[in-house]
C-alpha cells in the first residue's frame, strides 16, 4: 500500500515537472534558487553534500547528548529537541546523497530502538505514540530520499537541460548582436572596397574598371555614343620640374575642369597616369564631337591656380572613336581611342585624331614592325649607310652613320617607321650596340685604308643614354674596334638634352674625358631656350633643316638662322646646317660663316663602296692639320 501509494506521488510529480519544466521553461521557478540547486545537486558539487550532512551528525550527536544528560531530571529537551532532531535528519536525507540517508537512517532507527526499550523496561517516560512516531520518522526518511532521487534523476537533467538552452539562447542573442555588427562592418568594408575598386582615389572620378562597365551597360542598351581619349601633353616634364605633388594637383584640377565643361548625361572617368576618358551620349557624332572636344579644350585655355601649381600651361590631345560606328565591344572601342590618342601624340600633340581604318592599318604595320625587330638582327638585315658633312673648303669632315632596314617580309622599312617602334618597345638598346659597334668598325676601317682625318656620328636615343651600361658599351665598341675615340661623335636631339639637363650634364662630361665629342640634332625643335648651351660640354651644334628650308625666302628665316650661328660660335661649337638641297641655301651660309654642311646638294647617304670614294677625294689627311674655323671663313670670303 505504502509503495503504490509512493509510486502515484513520483508519477504525479513526474508530470508535473515536466509540465512545468518543458512547457512553461520553468516560468514558475526563480532562477536564483535554480543556480542555487544546480551548485548543491551538481555531481561536482559531492563534497559539498558530505560537508552538510557532517555538520547535521554532529548538531545531532550534541542534542543526544543534552538529552541523556537530563533525562533523569526532566523531560524537557527531549521533547523541545525531538522537532530539532527531525529536521537534522530531513536536511541530511534532502542531500541526496548515500551517507546523508544512511546517517539519518540510522539515527532514526536507534532513536526507534531506544523508544523501544524504554516501553520494554516498563519506563513511565515514553509510550506507544512516541515508539510509532520514531518508527514513522524512519519511514518517512526513506520514502523521503527515494521519493526526491527519483525527482531529481528527473529534474536536473532537464534543469541542466533547461541551463543549456538558456546558455544558447543567450549565445544566439550574442552571435545575432555580433552579425549585425559585423555586417554593418561588412557593408561599409563593402562600399570602402567598392570606392577603392571603381574610383580613382587622387580625383575622385570612375577609374578604368568602372567605365568600362558603364560602356557595357550602354552598349547593352543600344545606345549610341562617342568616347573622348584625353591626354596631358608632356605631362612627365612638368612632373619632373615641377615635383609630384604639383602634378598631383593638376591632375586633380584637370578631372574639375574637364567636369565643368561635360552636358548632362556624359560620363567622365580617370584612366590613369595623365589620361582621361570622356563618354558622350550626347555628341555621338564626328563634327558634334569635334566641338565638344573644343569646349573641353577650352577649359584649359588658362593657366593653373597657385595650389595647383601657378605659371603652369598644358596642352592636350584627343583620341575620339564611335560606337557602334567603329566598333561594338568594350576592349575594341577603348584599343581604338587609345590608338588614336597615340596618334594625335605623336603627330605633334595638342590636337585631336578620329579613328578610322587607315589608322588602324598604321597601327598593324607598327604592331608588326615590333615583331619583325628581333628577327631583323639575327638575320642581319640591318646595314649602315653614310652620308658626308663637309667643310666649306671641300675637304671632308666625315659621316653620319644612319641604320637602313630591308626586311624579308616587310621590304624596304623606312628610319620614321621603325625607330619609333624600336624605341617604344626598348629594342633600341640592343640595334643601338650593334649600330655603335659597327660606325667604330667602319672607322677604324678607313682611317686604316686611307689614312684620313674623318669624324664617325652616331645618333644616340634618349633611352640610350640613359642606359647604366652607356659608358661601358661605348668603350667596349672603340677597344673592339680600335677606333679613336676623338674622331667618334654622339649626336642627341635637343628635347632630350633639355629635359634631362642634370644627368645629361653628368654624363657630357665623362664623354668629355674620353676624348668623345657630343653634338646636339635637331637644334631649334626644342623648347628653344638657349640658356641649357652655356651649361653643357656640346662641340656640334646642328641646325634643323626646317630653319635651313626657310632661309632663301623672304622673313625671319635668315635672322633666325644667323643667330644661331653666331651664338654656337660664341661658344665655341662647331656649326653644321643639315638639309641643304638648293644653291642659294649655301650661298646664304657661306655668308652667315656657316662650319660644316650636310645635305642632298651635296650627297645623299652612301653605301660603304661609295663613301670609300669620297674619302679618297675629299679627305684630308692625317698628317694635315685641320684649318681652325676662322682659317677656313678667311679662305672664304
Amino acid at each position: 500500500m505504502y509503495t503504490l501509494i509512493c509510486e502515484n506521488i513520483i508519477i504525479s510529480i513526474q508530470k508535473f515537472t515536466q509540465h512545468i519544466l518543458f512547457k512553461q521553461r520553468a516560468k514558475y521557478m526563480n532562477n536564483k534558487v535554480i543556480d542555487i540547486y544546480k551548485k548543491i545537486f551538481s555531481k561536482k558539487n559531492l563534497k559539498t553534500r558530505y560537508v552538510i550532512v557532517a555538520v547535521c551528525v554532529f548538531f545531532y550527536v550534541i542534542v543526544c547528548i543534552a538529552d541523556y544528560i537530563h533525562f533523569n531530571s526532566e523531560n524537557r529537551i527531549m521533547f523541545t529537541s525531538s522537532p530539532l532532531r527531525t529536521v537534522l535528519m530531513l536536511i541530511m536525507t534532502l542531500t541526496l546523497c548515500r551517507l546523508g540517508y544512511i546517517m539519518a537512517a540510522a539515527f532514526a532507527v536507534m532513536r526507534s530502538v531506544y523508544v523501544a526499550v524504554l516501553l520494554i523496561n516498563g519506563s513511565v517516560h515514553v509510550n506507544l505514540s512516541q515508539l510509532i512516531s520514531a518508527i514513522s520518522a524512519f519511514v518517512g526518511i526513506t520514502a523521503l530520499y527515494f521519493v526526491f532521487k527519483k525527482i531529481n534523476e528527473y529534474v536536473y537533467p532537464i534543469i541542466e537541460e533547461n541551463s543549456k538552452h538558456d546558455v544558447l539562447v543567450k549565445a544566439a542573442n550574442d552571435a545575432r548582436t555580433k552579425v549585425i555588427e559585423s555586417k554593418r562592418i561588412i557593408d561599409r568594408n563593402k562600399k570602402e572596397l567598392e570606392r577603392l575598386a571603381y574610383y580613382d582615389q587622387l580625383t575622385g572620378l570612375p577609374n578604368r574598371i568602372k567605365m568600362k562597365d558603364d560602356i557595357s551597360a550602354l552598349i547593352e542598351d543600344k545606345t549610341e555614343f562617342g568616347i573622348i581619349f584625353i591626354g596631358l601633353d608632356n605631362f612627365k616634364a612638368v612632373n619632373e620640374g615641377k615635383g609630384h605633388d604639383i602634378g598631383d594637383n593638376i591632375l586633380a584640377e584637370t578631372g574639375k575642369r574637364i567636369s565643368s565643361a561635360l552636358d548632362e548625361g556624359d560620363l567622365l572617368g580617370r584612366l590613369g597616369g595623365d589620361e582621361f576618358i570622356v563618354v558622350t551620349v550626347n555628341h555621338n557624332e564626328i563634327e558634334d564631337c569635334k566641338k565638344y572636344a573644343n569646349k573641353i579644350n577650352d577649359t584649359f585655355s588658362y593657366s593653373f591656380n597657385a595650389e595647383a601649381g601657378e605659371g603652369v600651361y598644358i596642352n592636350v590631345s584627343y583620341g575620339m572613336t564611335f560606337y557602334p560606328a567603329d566598333a561594338e565591344t568594350v576592349s575594341d572601342l577603348m584599343r581604338n581611342a587609345d590608338i588614336a590618342l597615340n596618334k594625335a601624340k605623336h603627330d605633334g600633340k595638342n590636337r585631336y585624331v578620329l579613328f578610322n581604318n587607315e589608322l588602324k592599318n598604321e597601327i598593324n604595320y607598327r604592331n608588326e614592325i615590333a615583331m619583325l625587330l628581333p628577327k631583323a638582327l639575327e638575320n642581319n638585315e640591318f646595314k649602315l649607310v653614310y652620308q658626308p658633312q663637309f667643310f666649306p673648303n671641300k675637304k671632308l669632315r666625315g659621316f653620319e652613320a644612319l641604320i637602313r632596314w630591308n626586311s624579308a617580309q616587310l621590304g624596304f622599312v623606312s628610319p620614321v617607321a621603325f625607330i619609333p617602334v624600336a624605341e617604344e618597345t626598348g629594342f633600341i638598346l640592343e640595334l643601338g650596340e650593334w649600330i655603335m659597334d659597327t660606325a667604330c668598325l667602319r672607322l677604324k676601317e678607313l682611317t686604316d685604308k686611307f689614312h684620313k682625318n674623318i669624324i664617325m656620328s652616331v645618333n644616340v636615343s634618349s633611352m640610350q643614354f640613359r642606359e647604366k651600361d652607356f659608358i661601358r658599351k661605348i668603350t667596349k665598341a672603340l677597344a673592339k674596334s680600335g677606333a679613336d675615340s676623338s674622331m667618334l661623335e654622339l649626336e642627341v636631339t635637343e628635347s632630350f638634352l633639355l629635359n634631362s639637363l642634370e644627368e645629361t650634364s653628368a654624363m657630357l662630361s665623362q664623354l668629355k674625358r674620353m676624348n668623345i665629342k657630343v653634338s646636339i640634332d635637331d637644334f631649334g625643335t626644342g623648347y628653344s631656350s638657349l640658356s641649357y648651351l652655356r651649361q653643357l660640354p656640346l662641340d656640334t651644334l646642328k641646325i634643323d633643316k626646317s630653319f635651313i628650308d626657310v632661309v632663301a625666302e623672304e622673313g625671319n628665316g635668315k635672322s633666325i638662322v644667323n643667330s644661331i650661328i653666331q651664338l654656337a660660335h660664341i661658344l665655341g661649337m662647331t656649326v653644321i646646317a643639315e638639309g641643304v638641297e638648293y644653291t642659294e641655301q649655301l650661298d646664304y651660309l657661306k655668308t652667315q660663316t656657316c662650319d660644316c654642311i650636310q645635305g642632298f646638294l651635296f650627297s645623299r647617304p652612301l653605301e660603304s663602296e661609295d663613301a670609300d670614294a669620297i674619302v679618297m677625294q675629299y679627305g684630308s689627311d692625317l698628317t694635315e692639320t685641320p684649318k681652325s674655323r676662322q682659317e677656313q671663313n678667311v679662305k672664304l670670303k
